[in-house]
C-alpha cells in the first residue's frame, strides 16, 4: 500500500522519509473514506511549498491552500528560506497534474493564524 500511493499517487520514491509516511497516511485515509472526489473540500494552513495541494486536486477534491501573509513574517527567515508560498502557481507542481485542473480545484488565500476571526 505505501509503496503503491508513494509511487502512483505522491510520485515518490518510497523512502524512510517520515514526512512521505505522513502523507501517504493522509492520502490513504482520504482515499479509504472515499474523500477524494469533486464532492470533498479541504483546508491547509500554511502549506508553503508542499506537494498535498497538487496530489489531491488531481484526484478532483477542491482545495483552499494557505500560508501566512509576507508581512506577518517578515524577518523571521521564511521568505529567505523558499518556505512561504505566496501565489497559486507556486502550489503547482506540474509532474502531478496540469495547471487548468489544479487551478480549477484549488484556491490559495494568504492566512494569519493568528487572527482567529480569519480562519474560515
Amino acid at each position: 500500500m505505501f509503496i503503491d500511493i508513494s509511487i502512483n499517487k505522491l510520485k515518490y520514491l518510497p523512502c524512510t522519509n517520515r514526512k512521505l509516511w505522513e502523507w501517504v497516511y493522509i492520502y490513504f485515509m482520504l482515499a479509504k473514506y472515499q474523500k477524494l472526489n469533486s464532492f470533498s473540500t479541504s483546508l491547509g494552513f500554511g502549506v508553503g511549498y508542499k506537494r498535498h495541494a497538487n496530489d489531491f486536486t488531481a484526484a478532483g477534491e477542491k482545495i483552499l491552500a494557505t500560508d501566512a501573509p509576507t508581512s506577518s513574517v517578515i524577518g523571521q527567515g521564511w521568505e529567505m528560506k523558499n518556505q512561504l508560498a505566496k501565489s497559486l502557481q507556486q502550489l503547482h507542481y506540474s509532474k502531478l497534474v496540469e495547471f487548468s485542473i489544479f487551478s480549477r480545484n484549488c484556491r490559495f488565500e494568504e492566512l494569519d493564524l493568528n487572527d482567529y476571526a480569519s480562519i474560515p
